[in-house]
């Protein structure tokens, strides 16, 4: 790892003297400083996802770059595990391992007004990927 990379690993132990098969699901949620009306995410074209936003209806995805301009809640079922997050001026890339699956969301102010845990428009600023 160099000195511009930050690196996360998660293991898991199953404690049980069995032989039987121990099943668990880790989220990795990763809130990143962003303008969230001038964020795009790629490569998630052609894929699948779920949005939450509606109910859960299954969409495929057809935009080259994926924004969160409204409130977002996609979830990526086997997304490819790297991803560009840009904005004007910065951005940044993510690459996972074992995670098949992406979440990308913001929930824009509609939502993010009522969440109380959540700095003042931070909506604005904030968009999250979570890797399941």
């Amino acid at each position: 790892m160099s000195n511009h990379e930050l690196g996360t690993k998660l293991h898991v132990t199953n404690p049980s003297t069995s032989d039987s098969v121990l099943k668990y699901q880790a989220l990795l949620h990763n809130y990143i400083a962003a303008p969230a009306s001038k964020v795009i995410i790629t490569p998630l074209t052609g894929l699948k996802y779920k949005d939450k936003t509606q109910g859960g209806i299954q969409v495929l995805e057809e935009r080259q770059e994926v924004d969160v301009i409204r409130a977002t809640d996609s979830v990526y079922p086997s997304a490819p595990g790297t991803y560009d997050v840009k904005w004007p001026g910065a951005g940044l890339n993510i690459k996972t391992t074992g995670f098949p699956d992406v979440v990308i969301w913001n929930p824009n102010e509609e939502i993010g007004k009522g969440i109380s845990d959540l700095e003042e428009r931070g909506w604005y600023v904030n968009i999250t990927v979570v890797f399941t």
